[in-house]
């Protein structure tokens, strides 16, 4: 998994967002690019492990054009794999068989998971209420 970012990059965890919207239409700054999925692989979506610093509430915004739609989880303090938990893509399944077979011309596939939002430990910025309890 890469994050695009703005400028060129050395970083081996970064894509250039230049780079990645040749490839990619619709690739923003921030966005992660999933690459080397295997074709057999059953894909489903994302789950979130909480950084330091930040609170185990996250916003999960799954289509960017309604804001309105969102769904706000409370992860649990350590990873586990649970469905409830999970950020998902409105497309799952076996990757060839949703995405298609690779094409070696285009090795990236933009999988749109939306938009993820976590809150830093700080009263300043509280998250809102949690309206979907992670287990």
């Amino acid at each position: 998994m890469r994050r695009v970012v703005a400028g060129q990059t050395n970083n081996p965890n970064e894509i250039s967002l230049r780079f990645a919207q040749a490839i990619v239409s619709g690739v923003q700054e921030g966005d992660f690019v999933l690459l080397n999925i295997g074709e057999n692989l059953v894909f489903r979506g994302l789950w979130v492990r909480r950084p330091a610093g930040y609170t185990a509430v996250v916003e999960h915004f799954p289509d960017r054009s309604n804001p309105n739609i969102k769904r706000v989880i409370q992860t649990p303090d350590s990873p586990i794999t649970l469905a409830a938990c999970l950020a998902a893509s409105n497309r799952a399944g076996v990757v060839k068989t949703v995405f298609g077979a690779p094409d070696p011309k285009k090795p990236l596939v933009l999988i749109d998971f939306g938009d993820l939002r976590i809150y830093p430990n700080n009263p300043q910025t509280p998250p809102p209420p949690v309206d979907d309890v992670c287990p």
